[in-house]
């Protein structure tokens, strides 16, 4: 007969059947290898940015450019996609 089974094993045997467990660990463990490979994924220093730049526009600062965030350059081009009854 054999002995009583550790609690690791009663564990371990109950996470073998769940299906539901063993996605969330491996979602855990994917996590957890982006958090040991993040120095190589974004070699980037989070401290390093340029504060007083921060909210600037995109725009270009030397001479005009046509740049228009978000909207139309002229009437004439805002109305060219409407139908006309």
């Amino acid at each position: 007969m054999p002995g009583p089974r550790s609690p690791w094993a009663v564990a371990l045997a109950r996470l073998g059947r769940s299906r539901v467990a063993l996605a969330g660990l491996a979602v855990l463990l994917v996590m957890g290898l982006l958090a040991l490979l993040a120095p190589w994924i974004a070699p980037y220093d989070p401290l390093a940015i340029d504060l007083p730049n921060q909210l600037q526009h995109p725009a270009p600062t030397t001479g005009w450019a046509p740049t228009c965030w978000g909207g139309t350059f002229s009437p004439v081009s805002s109305m060219a996609g409407v139908p006309r009854w």
